[in-house]
């Protein structure tokens, strides 16, 4: 789905915000008291648990001399939603020099007490002799807003440690954590951990938070759990199931980017999007009044949504195979197309029906051992051959979601190759996959695998 690549997308933006290590108490309150999610980074302690794979997760940072690694990091969301870094700075002379010298930064200019440059042309930084702030993206013709936005930061005198939320975070373990308002998280991860809560909970009423640890082998283990703002737990989440294993013989394409297992009454999970109002791209069109939504509705027991392909502007191409509670329910759609001539469903040779949903390509039938098989995105083939054949783990059984992203399939895609300032690739090659779980009770979980060296 949609949220398959947003949610990887944001998680490395996180993890290379979190790599720009800040210093202590005394500088980390340029961050706004108001801002709605806070991350912070032990470097030094992950450095020594993870040694030479800490070391090569700092070749992505676009700046070396003159910042303090030994302090611990702040990432955050402002309150008007730009994206934030805070670092130490023990000698804001050689981080002058060596942004000078660099191509990626605009020439270095003083005011306000502050030295100030743009990185990548669309982030904006800002340092004294204590703290570098990165604020962006920059949007054409919003520079100057964006440097009265960052020197009311500096000169604030409230805080961020007058937060309940940087309060929450303070009390966590880990060698990185987060803390943020469901509401304010860009969609990608918004949209994955959303699975969680029932489609019509006030987002900004629940708190994520996520702590990291490194594990034998490399592996960044985080922990993450929901909870509502009064310290309770959400609803738990129509639609959703426990997987049940029924995906197990399923065959994967070579170019599979991602996968996802999921147990589903895929009626109450229409249903639940449909009173979701922010629902956007696929999820939109999932809701119960498209034919997508009607066909999604039929859905009852396991489903395997696998990503095959996603282009530069995000848009995906998705395959499905799910269990149906009745597979006559294709005899309704003959129906259906009538009801709807604006849809153009058009009946294929082999049973099954085409149209476009959300300008997207959409075809959908039944095969012969009766599951639901349907392709979303690009046009081809609903059982086209195999290329690859994809062992599901066995722990995925039991869980109500089980999602997997093969990392090396996304190095060099249009897509990521502009993202974080072309660096993302850097992040990407240095890890196999990311594993997210989710067995219920607001808790989930997120694995990074790191590729294991041949010696």
């Amino acid at each position: 789905m949609n949220v398959m690549y947003r949610f990887l997308g944001i998680w490395l933006l996180v993890a290379c915000a979190l790599c720009f290590a800040s210093c202590g108490k005394a500088y980390y309150n340029v961050i706004p008291e108001s801002s709605p999610a806070i991350v912070s980074f032990d470097f030094t302690q992950m450095a020594s648990e993870a040694g030479e794979d800490a070391k090569a997760m700092t070749d992505i940072l676009p700046l070396k001399s003159g910042i303090d690694f030994s302090q611990p990091a702040y990432g955050f969301i402002s309150p008007n939603g730009y994206y934030g870094v805070v670092v130490a700075v023990n000698d804001e002379d050689d981080l002058a020099r060596e942004i000078q010298k660099s191509h990626d930064f605009s020439a270095v200019d003083r005011s306000s007490d502050l030295h100030w440059a743009l990185w990548k042309s669309n982030w904006q930084l800002a340092w004294n002799d204590e703290a570098l702030l990165m604020l962006g993206p920059v949007v054409a013709g919003e520079q100057s807003f964006m440097r009265r936005t960052v020197s009311a930061m500096f000169n604030s005198s409230k805080g961020i440690d007058r937060s309940p939320l940087f309060e929450s975070l303070e009390k966590q373990g880990g060698n990185a954590k987060m803390v943020a308002r469901l509401s304010c998280l860009p969609a990608l991860l918004r949209g994955m951990l959303a699975l969680q809560c029932p489609g019509s909970v006030d987002a900004d009423s629940v708190i994520l938070e996520s702590s990291c640890i490194i594990a034998d082998g490399g592996r960044i283990v985080m922990d993450n759990e929901l909870k509502t703002t009064d310290g309770g737990n959400p609803a738990k989440a129509s639609g959703l199931k426990q997987y049940n294993g029924g995906m197990s013989g399923e065959r994967l394409a070579g170019n599979t980017k991602a996968f996802m297992l999921m147990g589903m009454d895929g009626e109450k999970f229409a249903e639940r999007l449909g009173s979701e109002k922010s629902a956007k791209g696929l999820f939109a069109v999932l809701k119960s009044t498209t034919v997508m939504g009607k066909v999604i509705a039929a859905i009852r027991g396991d489903a395997l949504f696998s990503l095959e392909d996603i282009d530069k502007d995000g848009n995906v191409s998705l395959h499905i195979v799910a269990d149906v509670k009745d597979p006559a329910f294709m005899d309704s759609i003959s129906q259906y197309k009538k009801n709807n001539p604006q849809e153009h469903i058009v009946k294929t040779p082999d049973g099954g029906y085409e149209c476009r949903v959300g300008g997207k390509y959409f075809a959908f039938g039944i095969r012969k051992d009766g599951k639901l098989v349907c392709r979303y995105g690009k046009k081809a083939e609903l059982q086209g051959e195999e290329k690859s054949v994809q062992a599901f783990v066995a722990g995925a059984k039991g869980e109500m979601c089980h999602a997997k992203f093969f990392l090396p399939e996304f190095v060099g895609t249009p897509f990521f190759a502009g993202l974080l300032g072309g660096k993302a690739d850097g992040l990407l090659r240095k890890y196999s996959g990311i594993t997210y779980s989710f067995s219920g009770e607001g808790r989930s979980k997120i694995v990074l695998e790191p590729i294991k060296q041949v010696k």
